[in-house]
């Protein structure tokens, strides 16, 4: 009988705590505002939609992304620097390009892992990189062709 009241009792614990469970995942997480160190509960000021990881990319996944950008036809450009790279990834996440090596002059030029800036100018279609450890930036267009490399300045 003492068995059957504590497995009844394990049972209904394993339900109710259950029942918390899924009314707790329902409700939204909670946004605060600081007034003198105290937190003051607001209004959400956002609501997570989708989260994007190498599933959704379709890639290998990311090591100290530093910078990205999105440009006005929603695709997304990833400076992926501890895997020494650039994504781009279309409106829908989904990576359609994946840039490790470049080209200039019929040299081939990889990123340092400390690469930190990335931005994408539409008029040309060009990506501007900040290979920050190799102290220089490159110019390049979507394929890897570099058109243009600035170097540190000597003085």
């Amino acid at each position: 009988m003492r068995k059957a009241i504590v497995c009844l009792a394990l049972v209904m614990i394993l339900v109710l705590s259950s029942f918390g469970m899924v009314a707790n995942a329902s409700q939204p997480d909670r946004t605060y505002t600081y007034e003198e160190n105290n937190p003051v509960p607001s209004t959400n000021a956002y609501q997570v939609k989708l989260i994007v990881d190498e599933t959704v990319m379709g890639t290998t996944r990311l090591n100290n992304p530093r910078d990205i950008f999105v440009d006005n036809n929603d695709f997304t450009y990833i400076l992926d620097s501890g895997n020494c790279r650039v994504l781009i990834l279309d409106q829908n996440y989904h990576c359609v390009k994946e840039l490790v090596e470049f080209t200039y002059n019929g040299e081939t030029h990889t990123l340092a892992e400390g690469a930190e800036g990335l931005f994408f100018r539409e008029a040309n279609q060009r990506l501007y990189i900040a290979d920050t450890e190799n102290n220089r930036i490159l110019v390049t267009d979507l394929e890897g062709n570099i058109s243009k490399i600035y170097e540190k300045p000597v003085d």
